[in-house]
């Protein structure tokens, strides 16, 4: 499951002479790895322009869909697609509000998810044509000055997506592995996923509808501290609140229908991270 953002390291791009200047990571199968906001989360994808549009894993595509950053409406259907084998695959077509690259807002990007949890994170065509001209220098991706193409990133969305208000039987469709856990004052627990292995969600219900949801990241690395500042920076980019708690390790927002909190929690050489929405 740590391969939900598989590298989130942000990237201060190089402006000069009118041209944007990405640096770039060689890999040692002699591809290059790319730094990329996807809807605001920082992930890296492998520089791909043989490839016609741009693919994520499952495993991504889900990471994206429990946390609001891709909606049900931008989910579009299934495609077929031949890989290295030959063999035919289907995937998932879906839509990406907005991908970033050197500060340039790529909107509505066609892509793929593909049903393989561990696929590789590829920019493809869907993505590269969008950015106008480009040119590769070694390591170093050169982006135009192309005003036709793109804009700068400085727009919100109004606030994030959360399942708060959904009923019990809605949440048991979307989410096939829902267990009861117990009952207490708050009201009725579940929990999709498993914590042992690293991350899982949980969700309070009362009188049927979810009244919270939380996600928990727990590891003895430092994957849950990357995950929290990623979080962190993607509700600060994305979205406009009122921020009620603002310390080195607690966020809280507040949005119009709901609180969202953003915690860090590291004791005993036990690293967790959450991020809790609550009415």
């Amino acid at each position: 499951m740590k391969r939900l953002l598989l590298i989130l390291i942000a990237v201060i791009p190089c402006i000069c002479m009118g041209q944007i200047i990405v640096p770039m990571e060689r890999q040692t199968n002699g591809t290059y790895l790319i730094p990329c906001k996807v809807n605001g989360v920082p992930m890296k994808f492998i520089f791909d322009t043989g490839a016609s549009v741009v693919n994520i894993s499952m495993t991504e595509a889900l990471f994206l869909i429990k946390n609001g950053f891709i909606q049900d409406s931008d989910i579009k259907g299934t495609s077929h697609a031949q890989i290295a084998n030959g063999q035919i695959v289907e995937n998932t077509r879906i839509l990406l509000r907005k991908i970033e690259i050197g500060g340039i807002e790529l909107r509505d990007v066609d892509a793929t998810v593909s049903h393989n949890l561990n696929a590789p994170l590829l920019l493809g065509q869907s993505a590269i044509q969008k950015l106008g001209s480009i040119q590769l220098d070694g390591n170093r991706l050169i982006i135009g000055n192309n005003s036709n193409s793109s804009n700068r990133a400085n727009s919100y969305q109004r606030e994030p997506e959360t399942n708060i208000g959904k009923s019990l039987s809605i949440m048991k469709r979307d989410f096939p592995e829902l267990r009861y856990i117990k009952t207490d004052a708050k009201g009725e627990e579940y929990e999709d996923g498993y914590p042992e292995e690293g991350i899982a969600t949980f969700f309070y219900f009362k009188n049927g509808y979810v009244i919270e949801e939380c996600m928990i990241c727990q590891s003895t690395d430092d994957f849950p501290l990357m995950w929290y500042n990623s979080m962190v920076e993607a509700f600060n980019k994305n979205y406009r609140s009122s921020l009620a708690t603002n310390t080195r390790n607690h966020k809280q927002y507040v949005f119009s229908r709901f609180k969202v909190n953003l915690i860090y929690v590291s004791e005993n050489g036990n690293n967790t991270a959450l991020i809790q929405y609550e009415k």
